[in-house]
């Protein structure tokens, strides 16, 4: 079986949107949930080593701080403290960047197999060598500070690409587990199959390139730290994890 690098797989709960807006996350630690104000935070941040030029300054003000860029924008003297300003936060908050980011979304598994002990995930949670992950993707339409139009400056897209591939094509858990676990699954009878939640936790280390494709794509590298797998959306009743790290090191 090949590897497929470069192999990108859109998972099912990816944010797709006609119109990007801002939410409210800040930079901290821990994992975050993924939305396009703490992914171009990041982005910026990484950015030549967290230098971006002015251009792109002006954007993460338009975005960040709309009040000073409304306020401040024409004059040129104190326009310039404040991108000063700005970059002087990048760089002291530079070694306190988000870079630990969860999706989550559903999964779908087919019948337990008893000879295999697991249940087989079937449709877009099974996943066979893939090495890049689609983070966020929105239109090439921003809509922040009172301004709907395109930015040649921000990323519409954000994926990540995987130092590691991975494979899910089954959840490994005994019988005993899974009797529990079959007992409380949504089960959509028409397709035969169980409905899960599935939280990824993926690391990000640095950006690795941006490029054209509907839009400017940034590419992050980084890894797939674990998956968590959840009978309710609540993400409170967990029954299996694929610790990554503690496979590599099998």
């Amino acid at each position: 079986m090949k590897q497929k690098l470069l192999f990108a797989v859109f998972l099912s709960f990816v944010m797709i949107v006609s119109t990007t807006h801002v939410q409210a996350n800040t930079i901290g630690r821990g994992f975050s949930p993924i939305d396009f104000r703490a992914l171009t935070q990041t982005y910026f941040s990484m950015y030549k080593g967290g230098n971006p030029g002015d251009d792109m300054l002006d954007e993460y003000a338009k975005m960040a701080y709309c009040d000073l860029y409304q306020k401040y924008f024409t004059n040129d003297f104190e326009w310039e403290k404040i991108r000063n300003h700005i970059k002087g936060d990048l760089e002291k908050y530079a070694s306190n960047i988000q870079t630990d980011y969860e999706i989550v979304g559903d999964v779908s598994l087919d019948r337990y197999n008893f000879d295999r002990k697991g249940f087989p995930v079937v449709g877009e949670g099974h996943h066979e060598n893939v090495g890049k992950l689609y983070l966020f993707s929105s239109g090439t339409i921003f809509s922040f500070c009172g301004q709907s139009k395109e930015s040649p400056i921000l990323p519409a897209s954000y994926t990540v690409s995987l130092f590691n591939p991975f494979s899910v094509d089954i959840l490994r858990v005994s019988p005993e587990v899974a009797k529990d676990v079959v007992a409380r699954f949504y089960q959509d009878k028409k397709k035969q199959y169980k409905r899960v939640f599935a939280r990824y936790r993926v690391k990000l280390y640095d950006l690795n390139r941006t490029y054209q494709q509907d839009g400017l794509v940034a590419e992050f590298q980084g890894e797939i730290l674990s998956i968590d797998y959840f009978i309710d959306p609540e993400l409170t009743q967990k029954f299996h994890t694929i610790d990554f790290h503690a496979l590599s090191e099998e």
